[in-house]
């Protein structure tokens, strides 16, 4: 009876971990949908090496291919310190949407103005027991002309102290 039981189980687990889809065809679908996507929203901008009390506020544009320009100051709240390692990071989140082909630019004071722009989505995959999984991420992005990768977890853009 026991046995019966253990085969049964073992048969459905089977049905279920099957994975029906192929690979190339989950691939190409998700390729499909990043390549549909025109927006990012709640993107994350993390200030590293920086000192709080040298950006407790910014300055940020965003000017899209039209000319429309958005500017506004806000303040950051969120910092997050580590004294043993001497690890500053100051976080803030732009809570709206922006267009990939928009250009942000961020102004600290009394640092130089950076250009934001060039967001890229690639195709991200990982495999596990029930199968192959794909996502749309962020790739990619340009920071004062030099491409920084961003990996497609998270949206986070990462900006250093000059």
């Amino acid at each position: 009876m026991k046995i019966h039981i253990l085969v049964i189980l073992l048969f459905m687990f089977g049905l279920i971990s099957c994975d029906t889809e192929s690979y190339q065809s989950k691939k190409a679908k998700t390729e499909k949908m990043c390549k549909e996507m025109t927006s990012i929203e709640n993107l994350d901008f993390v200030f590293c090496d920086y000192l709080p009390e040298d950006i407790d506020s910014l300055f940020i544009c965003i000017k899209s291919v039209s000319g429309k320009q958005e500017c506004k100051i806000d303040t950051i709240r969120k910092k997050i310190i580590n004294q043993e390692e001497k690890d500053i990071r100051i976080c803030y989140n732009l809570n709206q949407k922006i267009l990939l082909t928009d250009t942000l630019f961020i102004k600290l004071k009394n640092e130089p103005v950076k250009k934001i722009y060039g967001f890229e989505y690639g195709v991200f995959g990982g495999r596990d027991m029930l199968g192959s999984h794909f996502w749309c991420g962020l790739e990619s992005l340009v920071v004062n002309d030099q491409i920084q990768p961003i990996g497609g977890f998270d949206k986070k853009v990462y900006l250093f102290h000059n």
